[in-house]
């Protein structure tokens, strides 16, 4: 029995819920460290958010794990060995490291963006000078997110060496070779299915606005979804379409932003200050209703108002 990788296939899937797992902790304290802003009522509801979430885990789950569930899988007859175990290992949590760690920025990023993180974010990084500055600096001011972190991490280290895998000599190779390719076959089938989120032709895969069929409070969404899922869903997918009416040669050779003025300064030099005045509404300076007779006006600009009376003023307004 040995030659049909049981208990390979045990332990993938042991290693595979142990993701499950710590996705939903992720979820809490998401939700933990948002809860002013992702009001609960119920334990009872916290908990079924979390029930319908386990759709969009296992599709992020999938899509991360995917690579790592074929080289399990795989039949090279040393999978059992020590090496390639200690290879799977790190495999396994350098996907899983980076997707985990995607869902705590989150944790962070929330507060400002009110919604999961999408691919979005990759144009902000492309555009951001300072990102270095800006990650060590929300670094020390969420320094309990990351403890959080490096704690749970190490904890799932924890646990995924507690079941090991016992080094076996392959004898019947054809057994070995025939349980593999249907292991495989059944792993695709359920990759497949559970990546799009049911296994109906006509389902179409789910997708973030699925989320919202689960609640009763738009922002309960980010609760039901994780970061993994929507960031990965989101790739390709920008909405806006960039449209160029003129072309950059015609642009360099028309419009000149820097302007230089031949002009003949008067001696002396005459004293001439200019205020502009902006964000605030005509109707609060005098100066600018002096005409409009409005009944019981009252202005309250009284030093604009005295200095309007010795000056060159454009009463003009524009919002």
């Amino acid at each position: 029995m040995k030659e049909l990788r049981l208990q390979e296939v045990k332990v993938l899937i042991y290693r595979i819920f142990l993701v499950f797992v710590f996705y939903q902790a992720a979820r809490f304290l998401f939700w933990f460290f948002n809860r002013d802003l992702l009001e609960i009522d119920s334990v009872s509801q916290y908990f079924k958010l979390a029930y319908y979430g386990t759709a969009f885990d296992t599709t992020a789950i999938l899509y991360v794990n995917i690579v790592f569930i074929f080289f399990s899988l795989i039949p090279l007859t040393i999978n059992t060995k020590g090496g390639y175990q200690k290879f799977l290992f790190w495999l396994y949590f350098i996907l899983n490291g980076i997707a985990y760690a995607m869902n705590f920025g989150d944790i962070v990023y929330y507060r400002f963006s009110q919604s999961r993180l999408t691919s979005a974010v990759i144009n902000v990084v492309e555009n951001e000078q300072n990102i270095g500055k800006v990650f060590w600096a929300s670094l020390g001011q969420n320094f309990w997110v990351f403890l959080c972190f490096i704690l749970l991490m190490g904890i799932w280290v924890f646990l995924y060496k507690r079941m090991k895998i016992n080094e076996i000599k392959i004898e019947k190779k054809i057994w070995y070779f025939g349980g593999s390719v249907v292991s495989l076959c059944l792993a695709a089938v359920l990759i497949v299915g559970g990546i799009r989120g049911d296994f109906k032709h006509s389902t179409r895969p789910i997708n973030l606005v699925d989320a919202n069929r689960h609640t009763d409070k738009p922002a309960h969404a980010n609760i039901v979804l994780n970061s993994t899922f929507s960031f990965f869903r989101t790739i390709n997918t920008n909405g806006f379409k960039e449209v160029h009416f003129v072309d950059e040669k015609y642009i360099a050779e028309n419009v000149k932003p820097y302007k230089t003025y031949q002009r003949e300064v008067p001696q002396p030099r005459p004293n001439i200050v200019i205020l502009i005045v902006e964000s605030l509404g005509r109707e609060y300076i005098g100066a600018f209703n002096e005409e409009k007779n409005i009944k019981d006006y009252v202005s309250y600009t009284p030093f604009l108002d005295s200095l309007s009376k010795e000056s060159l003023i454009f009463p003009n307004t524009f919002a």
